[in-house]
Order: C-alpha cells, then sequence, then structure tokens
C-alpha cells in the first residue's frame, strides 16, 4: 500500500511540474503571400523582412516590408480573407531586404538600409481605402538600419545613420516630430558612455531614455532629455553569451531590458536595468531547440510576455512575470522555411500575433488574452499639437510621465481671460474617462490621481474659448 501510494505521489508530482511547464502551439489563422516579389540579387530567397500594425477605427492592419516597398494588409477578419489594400514602393528596390516601420499620429515612417533610398511618411488615416506618400525624400539621410518613436516627447529616433548632411554617418540621430511630416534635426551621436560606434544597430526609447544596442561593442542607456546635453547613464560592454548586441524591449515596470545577440549559440538576456549604473544579467535563456539556426532576432514585451521571433525556430512566446525566471508559454514555427521570421508584432486589441516570414510573407497567428491593456487603436486624429489660442502661455508641463498614481499639471498664463477651464482625459477609442472645472489664474498647479486607471495611454485637454492644450499621458501601475 506503501509503495502504491508513494507511486501516486511520484506521477502527482511528475503530472504538476510537466503542468506548470506546459507550452502550447499558437494555431496559424491566416496566411499571404504573393509571386510578384522580385528576389534582390545574391539574397537568396530573402522577399520579406520587416512587420508592423495598425490598429485604426476597429479595424486591424498589418505593415509588411519586402525587397521592394511597403504592403498594407487588412487583417482584422483572418477568419475570412486577407486582403492586400495598398503598396508603397521603395526608393531603393534593386537590393533591398532591411526595412523599418514605426507610426505616430497619422503617419506610418519607412526606412531602409540598403542603396540610394530615403525616408517616407506615410497618411494612414484614409485606410481602408489607401494610404499616401506625404514625404519621401534624402534630405536628412539616405540608409537608416531601425528607428523607433517616443511618441509621449514626439521624437524619432534613427540608428546607423547614413547619408547626413555635412556629418555623413552616425551611430543615432534623434528628430523633433513636433510637425509630423516635416521632421527637423535635434542632434546626432556617435559616443556612447565611452562606446564609440556609428554602428548602433537598434534601439528602445521610454520618455527620452534611451536603450541602445551597439552590436559588437555592447549596450547603454542614455539621456536624451537635452539633445544638446545628453548623459550617459550606464553601459554594458562585456557579459555572458556575447555576440552581436541587435535588439531589446524593456519591461513595463521600467527594471529589466530583454535582450538578444544576432549570434548562433546565445541566448536570451534579461539584464537588470533598474539602477542603470550597474547593470546586470540576472538570467539567460533560449527556444530549447538544437535548431544550429536558433538565433533571436527582434524581441517585443506586452505586460507580462516576451514575444521573440527567431531564425529556425519562428515566433516563441515567454511569460516574464518572475523576470529572472522567464517560461516559454506559446511557440509556433511550423511554417517556418530555412531561414525563418523577422519580426513579430503582438499589440492588436483582439490578441491575435502578426509575423513575417522572410521567404513566405505573412502569417496571422491566433495569440491569448494576455491581460495586457497597452493594446489599443492607433492614436490618429486624436492627438494634435499643443496650442494656445489668443492667450499667452508660459508653461505648460505635467510630471511625472509616464505616471503611477498622482499626475501633476503645472501651467503658467500671462493674462486671463475667462476664469474657468475645463481639465479632462480621454482614451485613445475618444471616451471621456475623467472631467472637472478647475478656476484658471496665472499660475495654476492641478493634480489628478490616476491610480485607479486602467494602464495604457490618454489624452489629457485643457480647454476654454480661448484656451486649447493637449498632451498624451501614459498610465503605467
Amino acid at each position: 500500500m506503501k509503495k502504491l501510494v508513494l507511486l501516486f505521489v511520484n506521477l502527482l508530482c511528475v503530472f504538476m511540474v510537466f503542468g506548470q511547464e506546459d507550452v502550447f502551439e499558437g494555431e496559424i489563422l491566416a496566411h499571404w503571400d504573393t509571386t510578384d516579389i522580385v528576389i534582390p540579387p545574391a539574397a537568396g530567397d530573402l522577399r520579406y523582412n520587416d512587420i508592423w500594425g495598425i490598429t485604426l477605427k476597429g479595424k486591424e492592419y498589418a505593415v509588411l516590408g519586402s525587397s521592394q516597398g511597403t504592403h498594407f494588409i487588412d487583417v482584422t477578419n483572418p477568419s475570412k480573407e486577407l486582403k492586400h489594400l495598398d503598396y508603397v514602393a521603395g526608393a531603393n528596390q534593386f537590393y533591398a531586404i532591411h526595412r523599418d516601420y514605426h507610426d505616430y499620429q497619422c503617419y506610418l515612417y519607412a526606412v531602409c538600409d540598403e542603396g540610394a533610398s530615403t525616408l517616407q511618411i506615410m497618411d494612414i488615416s484614409t485606410l481602408p481605402d489607401s494610404v499616401s506618400v506625404v514625404y519621401d525624400s534624402d534630405e536628412l539621410f539616405t540608409t537608416v538600419h531601425n528607428i523607433f518613436i517616443d511618441s509621449l516627447n514626439a521624437r524619432l529616433y534613427a540608428f546607423s545613420v547614413n547619408g547626413m548632411p555635412d556629418v555623413g554617418r552616425a551611430g543615432v540621430a534623434i528628430y523633433s516630430l513636433d510637425d509630423p511630416t516635416k521632421p527637423t534635426l535635434l542632434g546626432h551621436y556617435s559616443d556612447f558612455g565611452g562606446i564609440e560606434t556609428v554602428g548602433v544597430h537598434d534601439g528602445y526609447i521610454r520618455d527620452n531614455i534611451a536603450y541602445l544596442n551597439c552590436g559588437r561593442k555592447g549596450f547603454a542607456i542614455i539621456d536624451y532629455t537635452d539633445p544638446e546635453n545628453p548623459i550617459a547613464l550606464g553601459t554594458l560592454t562585456e557579459y555572458e553569451d556575447q555576440g552581436y548586441n541587435h535588439s531589446g524591449w524593456l519591461s513595463d515596470d521600467g527594471n529589466h531590458y530583454y535582450l538578444g545577440d544576432e549570434t548562433p549559440g546565445t541566448r536570451v538576456k534579461s539584464i537588470n536595468v533598474s539602477d542603470p549604473s550597474d547593470i546586470m544579467v540576472d538570467t539567460l535563456f533560449d527556444a530549447g531547440s538544437d535548431n544550429p539556426k536558433s538565433i533571436t532576432h527582434n524581441q517585443i514585451v506586452t505586460c507580462d510576455y516576451l514575444y521573440i521571433s527567431y531564425y529556425g525556430d519562428g515566433l516563441q512566446v515567454y511569460d516574464i512575470s518572475e523576470p529572472a525566471a522567464p517560461k516559454r508559454v506559446m511557440f509556433s514555427n511550423s511554417f517556418v522555411q530555412s531561414e525563418g521570421i523577422w519580426g513579430v508584432f503582438p499589440f492588436f486589441p483582439s490578441n491575435n500575433i502578426i509575423v513575417s516570414d522572410m521567404e513566405t510573407g505573412l502569417y496571422v497567428i491566433k495569440g491569448f488574452d494576455d491581460g495586457c491593456s497597452s493594446k489599443q487603436p492607433t492614436a490618429c486624429g486624436i492627438i494634435s499639437s499643443s496650442e494656445a489660442l489668443n492667450l499667452d502661455v508660459a508653461e505648460f508641463k505635467t510630471f511625472p510621465n509616464p505616471v503611477n498614481s498622482q499626475l501633476q499639471i503645472n501651467l503658467s498664463i500671462s493674462k486671463v481671460v475667462e476664469k474657468d477651464v475645463k481639465i479632462s482625459l480621454v482614451d485613445l477609442n475618444g471616451k471621456v474617462v475623467f472631467e472637472n472645472i478647475e478656476d484658471l489664474n496665472f499660475e495654476n498647479n492641478w493634480n489628478l490621481n490616476l491610480i485607479d486607471f486602467t494602464q495604457g495611454f490618454y489624452i489629457l485637454k485643457i480647454k476654454n474659448q480661448s484656451l486649447n492644450l493637449v498632451k498624451k499621458i501614459a498610465v503605467i501601475h
């Protein structure tokens, strides 16, 4: 009897262990490919590259880069059909295997890292009908490897920049998007806390703090709040499983950065960046594969989950609720050809995931409810530049931003036309979630308690007949 009890206990323990480590395969809902893409010379079968997503007016769209340009595909109802809506040709179509995308307000920004290329800005507000190119020029640069947009501060960061007027090359260049269709240079840099390079491969930016992947030279954290006087907060130049420091993504709480080296045999790093002056690698992990082409490429975090696109091993998803002990929870790699997938986009409200296979195009994969409320529509037509109408505004500041609980608003004006002003918060669906009338003085200091607000982005509006101020606020708990 004791043996039976012991056997039962052992089997129960085995069941519990395997139950805790269950990994499920994501269902492929739809696939899009075309035979019209011309394969670049000497590029093998690499027809496709980066992937991005747009959620607009209740619909979801994939932005897929190819060797020839940018494709817009409706992925709202993948069980029915994927509809190719529009195509924008790149300036370079001869040998273009690296494109990158980010959106801001009603615009998509596109760059390429080969040949005689340009910065393209496309108006996406008219989707699903079409898109229109509103800017296509090499006056700022010719080629860029990757871009990232700090939407809270209306800045575009470009990495590994070439063809800059009077400069030539730079590791990082920052452009103001105060006018979204006319970017202006704020500064260019090739020294990052002692790491000197024009080959910054990629970066992640949150509220002016840049986390930079500097290729063979390591990792740097730089504060660009004042573009003329950047502050190096910390660097990591030597670490276990070091290779080509390729890309990464910051956790929602800002304490960990998930970094991948684009080098065979290297694992993903969970890096503790809570103290930038003392950056530490907490743990290393991988896809648990013996595939020699299992190389991490791009990483994206949504709340407690890390989504990684792998060469060779497709999509891999990890639970990072315990940052020092990531757990693989999902994969999808049955469609992967010889090269693997380039990118992943997991921010759709439907929870569907899109990935780009370098040889066979776009795949829509059924995701799961990861509880992440930051999956919100594209902020198109909601955010406008702050402007004062018939009123001199000396100062308009919000602090902190992102905010956890108390948001402080400071507004100084030179004259008072009306005493009452309406303060409101609007979510990205256009719903007013807070509204209050305040007495307007020359010096105004208001505090909003946002502790009970759902995590995500909101639009702060301060308005009366003479005043119209708008600012984007991020709530992070």
